[in-house]
C-alpha cells in the first residue's frame, strides 16, 4: 500500500486536524498490545514539554514553536518505528515512503512472530506519522534537530518504555490541532 501523500504544496489545516485524529486513534488501539513499562531505557525519548508553547496561550501567540517541536517527535517516531519493525536491509538514505512499504512487507513476512492486528496497526501508525510529519514540512514547519544519531540497542523494556512515550503524547498533537489552525486557540485570560 503507497503512502498517502497529499498533492498540494501545503496541506490544509483540515488535513493536520484529520491526519492528527486518526493518529491518537491508531495509538490508542495499539495501547492494547503494548505491556507498560516504567524502566527508562539509556535511550532518548523527545517530548512534548511546557515550554515548546504549545498551550493554547502559546499557540495563539506563536504557533511556530510548539509545531516545529512536534516535526521532530514525529521524526524521531517515525524513524525509531523503521528502525525497530523495518528489515535490516533498510537503506538510511532511501525515501521515507520506500521504508515503510518495506516494513509493511517484512511484518507481513514475519506473520509468526508478530500478529497481523499488531502488524496493522504498526503500519497504520508510521504511515499517519509520516504524512503528518510532511504536512509540517510542507507547510515550513520543520524542526531543527532531526538528524539521525546512533542510538543504544533496542531491548524488550525500551520499545515498552518509547511506545508508552508515543502513546502519550499524540492526544496532545491531536489537541494542538483540533482547531485545525492552531493560532485559533483562544487566549488564556487571567482573571
Amino acid at each position: 500500500m503507497p503512502v498517502v501523500q497529499t498533492t498540494l504544496d501545503t496541506c490544509s489545516w483540515e488535513e493536520f486536524k484529520n491526519l492528527s485524529h486518526d493518529l491518537n486513534i491508531f495509538a490508542l488501539e495499539f495501547q492494547t498490545f503494548v505491556n507498560k513499562s516504567t524502566i527508562n531505557p539509556s535511550r532518548s525519548v523527545p517530548l512534548i514539554q511546557c515550554n515548546d508553547q504549545c498551550h493554547p496561550e502559546g499557540l495563539a501567540a506563536n504557533k511556530e514553536r510548539c509545531l516545529k517541536r512536534i516535526y521532530e517527535v514525529l521524526y524521531y517516531y517515525e524513524h525509531y518505528t523503521l528502525e525497530l519493525f523495518g528489515e535490516g536491509s533498510l537503506h538510511k538514505n532511501s525515501h521515507v515512503s520506500l521504508k515503510i512499504n518495506q516494513m509493511e512487507s517484512h511484518l507481513r513476512s514475519i506473520s509468526n512472530k508478530v500478529k497481523p492486528e499488531v502488524a496493522n496497526a504498526i503500519t497504520n501508525i508510521t504511515k499517519k506519522i509520516h504524512s503528518l510529519r510532511r504536512c509540517l514540512e510542507k507547510n515550513g514547519y520543520k524542526g531543527n534537530n532531526t538528524e539521525e544519531k546512533d542510538h543504544p540497542p533496542i531491548t524488550k523494556s525500551s520499545i515498552e518504555y518509547i511506545s508508552g512515550r508515543f502513546i502519550s503524547v499524540t492526544p496532545l498533537i491531536a489537541r494542538v490541532f483540533a482547531l485545525g489552525d492552531p493560532s485559533r486557540h483562544m487566549s488564556y485570560q487571567k482573571k
